[in-house]
């Protein structure tokens, strides 16, 4: 087996243009990776459907009005089965390839938003949010592990930020979709919608037709000439003789090849060494703190949130969600933008630091409101503007990198079962979330927020402690860096290689 390059990247010759929109490859490239974030694009806008849909009449007409334990099961019926399907997204993501994952999950999609839509009671409505829901991680999934293997590495890293910026893409239009049926005299007021959901899956099923598959899937299948085939084309213009893309390839090889002695395969693996168990303790932390630190509350349960502090009418809290859904995209593109100069670490602190503040200023607020010491139309303003803060707080990492940082810090073995294991234990908070909310928020109120608070705190200190940068360096860069930092830095600022490991005595130490 070759020696595996773990120079810096930007010492390898390479067949493109430094400005990628006048690169014709890069712009395929560029072109491929926005047709896959369909798949958060889906996922924001499924995420904030039932918050837009609650703030419509006649949804809550037709389905009685639900509030806290009935209300509560149907926002949670679209979390329920990723708990279940979780370990099979992963081992359909490995096992078919990420295309082919991405065309199952379309078509559930398809068929889910149809019975969603067309619903003629509850039970129907709840069969087509737990196929939606399903669907849209089994698309999610393979779609992000391929935005990340396709990039460039010279543009991976905005690229990959800036799919978390699509999530808002689809929030902000399932709130202002709401807001345009808001008066409508007809059940389609809250069916369109709905049915809405299915123009993310079906634009995905025309472009797997054409959409080239993951050059580490490929490899890890023996098709190392289709996986050369497709850095080439992407990645220096069809020169399979490129230097940038030569050494891609020996270094996807010479991982999956390593990967695969240390049997680095399987479920086990996630905890077998010391590198691996940080990486998942990181991954857990990202999944359950996107859910606890105050914005699920907040992004969620909107309608519920803002009687807190007396803003009821349907038409103001729908306009409160959908600039609220703008705000955050325009958060997340700015951050995504400078994710490159800045780097990730600085985003992770930043943010959760912010976001501790501002959730405390806002359970001080709705506390002062709730016990009468202040309930002026100021109080409800200032509320307000912090629901912001906090949201643009939590979106500039919690939530644009949450997609991204952990598919950069995993290797190609652990991708696809990591991310699995990620959306399993995000979607166990995140059905606790849905389903406690709004029982929380009807019985205690503002003190639920304490909870959040607390948690912030704790976020600070490890998110300083574990999470590391990642700017600079390939995915099989970034993933040694767990299992070797002191090599992989000396090797980045020198530009050297990394000999090859011979025996399995040393791949069992350092298989990577």
């Amino acid at each position: 087996m070759s020696p595996a390059p773990v120079g810096n990247y930007k010492n390898w010759k390479n067949n493109t243009h430094e400005i990628w929109w006048k690169d014709p490859g890069l712009r395929k490239n560029v072109a491929w990776c926005m047709v896959l974030y369909c798949g958060l694009l889906q996922l924001g806008f499924a995420t904030n459907l039932m918050n837009a849909l609650q703030s419509l009449p006649l949804w809550n007409a037709y389905f009685g009005s639900p509030k806290g334990n009935h209300l509560g099961l149907i926002f949670a019926s679209s979390a329920f089965p990723v708990i279940i399907i979780a370990p099979i997204i992963s081992m359909l993501t490995d096992w078919l390839g990420r295309i082919r994952t991405i065309i199952f999950g379309s078509t559930i999609l398809i068929t889910g938003t149809f019975i969603g839509t067309f619903a003629r009671n509850e039970a129907m409505f709840i069969v087509g949010r737990v196929l939606t829901g399903a669907a849209t991680e089994l698309v999610y999934v393979p779609c992000v592990c391929l935005i990340g293997e396709l990039a460039h590495p010279r543009i991976r890293g905005v690229i990959s930020t800036l799919n978390g910026s699509t999530y808002y893409i689809g929030t902000s239009l399932s709130a202002w979709i709401s807001y345009g049926t808001l008066h409508w005299n007809s059940e389609w007021q809250w069916r369109l919608p709905n049915f809405l959901q299915i123009m993310y899956p079906t634009a995905l099923l025309i472009a797997s037709i054409w959409c080239p598959e993951s050059p580490r899937w490929l490899v890890s299948q023996g098709r190392h000439e289709d996986a050369l085939d497709v850095l080439a084309t992407l990645h220096a213009n069809g020169d399979r003789d490129d230097e940038l893309v030569r050494n891609e390839l020996l270094e996807i090889k010479s991982y999956v090849q390593r990967e695969r002695e240390a049997r680095n395969n399987e479920w086990s693996s996630l905890f077998k060494t010391p590198g691996n168990r940080k990486r998942m303790a990181v991954i857990m932390i990202i999944a359950a703190g996107t859910m606890l630190n105050g914005s699920v509350s907040i992004g969620s349960y909107m309608r519920p949130m803002l009687a807190l502090v007396g803003v009821t009418d349907s038409s103001q809290v729908s306009l409160v969600n959908g600039i609220l859904a703008v705000w955050s995209l325009l958060c997340s593109i700015t951050a995504a933008l400078y994710v490159n100069r800045i780097g990730r670490r600085p985003l992770w602190i930043t943010s959760t630091i912010l976001v501790t503040a501002t959730m405390i200023i806002i359970t001080a607020l709705a506390a002062a409101y709730s016990n009468g010491i202040n309930t002026t139309k100021s109080l409800g303003y200032t509320f307000i503007a912090m629901l912001f803060l906090e949201h643009g707080a939590a979106v500039i990492a919690w939530n644009l990198l949450m997609h991204s940082y952990p598919a950069e810090i995993l290797p190609f073995s652990m991708r696809a079962k990591a991310l699995a294991f990620f959306e399993l234990v995000q979607y166990v908070f995140l059905s606790m979330q849905l389903f406690v909310n709004p029982i929380a928020l009807e019985n205690i109120g503002w003190k639920y927020f304490l909870v959040s608070d607390c948690v912030d705190v704790v976020l600070i200190v490890l998110v300083c402690w574990l999470f590391i940068e990642t700017k600079g360096r390939t995915m099989e860069q970034v993933a040694a860096l767990f299992d070797r930092p002191k090599l992989i830095d000396s090797e980045m600022k020198s530009g050297t290689t990394t000999p090859e490991l011979d025996g399995d005595e040393d791949i069992k130490k350092e298989p990577y």
